[in-house]
């Protein structure tokens, strides 16, 4: 188990993490797109996944779907992410999609970038408000796990932050696509466990608060 408290509007802090045998794990890394970023109202619109395992090699099975969401995608989100209310509106249920969503990433360690920031906390909301439960994962952040690694470092650990870091080529992937981004986070996550693994760290172990800046998004015009 672990805590996540918030403290001011650009950080929170996590704690009491205690995974064993982390880098042996096996990892669904995954990204969301929504109708906005408010967490508690918006829908999700695709869901993009990658399995990440055997010692961290990115399997080639993808997981690529849109959503049928709840309410219409405004402008700016249709023109960030190329989805538009068009695509969608044959798109299967949120419900049917997130239960094939589960039986793709079973026996995973869930991972996010981001993602107690968002996709966690939206993938919560739409099953509570549908009253679908969404089972016992374990979640990982890929924030988190970076700060681990380099608690000297202060910066905002953005996506694009963590590309730049590990210079990982995003060429002929499409920011702001489920798929893409998560393939993105993928390569990512592949570089944190080699780091993991060199510095001859098995178990992941944050037994002292770690303060995490957030992300904060440019207004979308």
């Amino acid at each position: 188990m672990f805590a996540i408290a918030e403290d001011k509007n650009d950080k929170y802090t996590i704690n009491n993490i205690m995974i064993e045998d982390f880098v042996n794990k096996k990892f669904c890394v995954f990204d969301l797109e929504g109708t906005g970023l408010d967490c508690e109202r918006d829908s999700i619109i695709q869901f993009g996944a990658v399995i990440v395992e055997d010692k961290g090699m990115i399997h080639p099975e993808r997981f690529d779907r849109l959503v049928k969401p709840s309410m219409p995608i405004p402008a700016k989100i249709e023109n960030l992410t190329g989805i538009t209310n068009e695509m969608v509106k044959d798109a299967g249920s949120f419900k049917d999609v997130f239960q094939e969503f589960q039986q793709f990433s079973q026996g995973c360690i869930m991972v996010a970038q981001c993602g107690y920031e968002y996709d966690f906390r939206i993938l919560r909301s739409e099953c509570q408000r549908r009253g679908l439960p969404i089972g016992d994962s374990v979640e990982m952040d890929t924030k988190i796990l970076f700060k681990f690694l380099h608690p000297e470092l202060l910066d905002t650990f953005s996506t694009d932050f963590l590309l730049n870091y590990y210079s990982i080529d995003a060429s002929g992937l499409k920011r702001h696509t489920a798929l893409d981004d998560s393939i993105l986070v993928a390569h990512i996550m592949v570089h944190m466990l080699r780091e993991l693994r060199d510095k001859r760290i098995s178990d992941l172990i944050i037994s002292t608060p770690v303060e995490i800046k957030k992300f904060i998004p440019r207004a979308l015009s």
